[in-house]
């Protein structure tokens, strides 16, 4: 049963593809790709998956000092 999936859009110079990340459950989280990506193995696609995540810019929240 899958839970989420989310999909990233890659383009390359090679081509256009999509990285999908599909989570189920308790077991690894597993990677499907498509067009240029087609064919990776799962170490490869879950690595340019995690290198092409948007990073978090945003400050940490501050709290304020009371008492």
């Amino acid at each position: 049963m899958t839970l989420s999936a989310w999909r990233l859009f890659v383009l390359a110079d090679e081509g256009e593809g999509m990285i999908t990340r599909i989570e189920s459950g308790d077991a690894p989280p597993l990677f499907r790709g498509e067009g240029v990506c087609l064919g990776w193995p799962q170490e490869r696609l879950a690595a340019a998956y995690a290198a092409l995540l948007p990073g978090d810019d945003t400050p940490p929240p501050e709290f304020m000092q009371l008492g």
